[in-house]
């Protein structure tokens, strides 16, 4: 049986409406991201203990972000999670009243902070 009456019905629910408006303007979004991110800043480096009192303390937080798989972006996908280490902030992205794009931004302090462009050896040095 073909699943066309559950995609219809997606399409015409809030949320299917709301998703077709960010894709009708993904390319306003790319670029606000862009703006979002360079006043973000610079990642800080990354350091790893070397006292032991940071040793002791037992436990860290760090998060790695993944990059998109290409279904994703084939999709019309675009990452909405920027690092600057040790921050991560989740960008939600909104259409306002005016109909114009606008993100609400989650921004999140950790220990570590790893992006996708970041590897296994960066990561666990």
């Amino acid at each position: 049986m073909n699943s066309k009456p559950e995609e219809n019905k997606y399409a015409k629910s809030a949320e299917g409406k709301t998703l077709k408006k960010i894709l009708d303007n993904r390319q306003k979004f790319i670029n606000l991201l862009q703006q979002e991110r360079t006043a973000i800043g610079e990642p800080s480096e990354i350091s790893h203990a070397d006292d032991e009192t940071e040793v002791d303390r037992g436990m860290y937080v760090a998060v790695r972000t993944r990059p998109l798989f290409q279904p994703e972006i084939n999709h019309g996908s675009f990452d909405m999670i920027s690092v600057s280490n040790p921050r991560i902030v989740a960008h939600v992205p909104k259409i306002g009243l005016t109909g114009s794009p606008q993100f609400s931004n989650n921004s999140f302090e950790l220990d570590y902070a790893f992006g996708p462009e970041d590897d296994n050896d960066t990561v666990y040095a």
